[in-house]
């Protein structure tokens, strides 16, 4: 049996998985850091500094632009581009 073969394109998944300032995400928000509303992918967080604060996003699935990361904290702050619907 050929182990490589069986295994090809497999890969781990990290818990601080790293992003680039522009990629584009789908995420939930999981809570505030204050009034901040912030996404947690594992153990990576990131923020929304602009999104509206009153803890209506928590819980709510949302597109965000990542527009700073830190990949020595995996921390960063992202853009909101749009809550989706609880019907999709």
């Amino acid at each position: 049996m050929n182990v490589k073969k069986l295994l090809a394109g497999w890969s781990f998944r990290t818990s601080t998985p790293d992003y680039a300032v522009g990629d584009e995400l789908t995420a939930f928000v999981t809570g505030t850091d204050g009034s901040t509303p912030i996404v947690r992918i594992g153990d990576t967080v990131i923020q929304l500094p602009d999104a509206d604060g009153d803890g209506e996003l928590v819980e709510k699935r949302v597109r965000l632009r990542v527009t700073e990361f830190d990949a020595q904290r995996h921390e960063g702050a992202g853009e909101l581009l749009s809550v989706f619907d609880d019907e999709e």
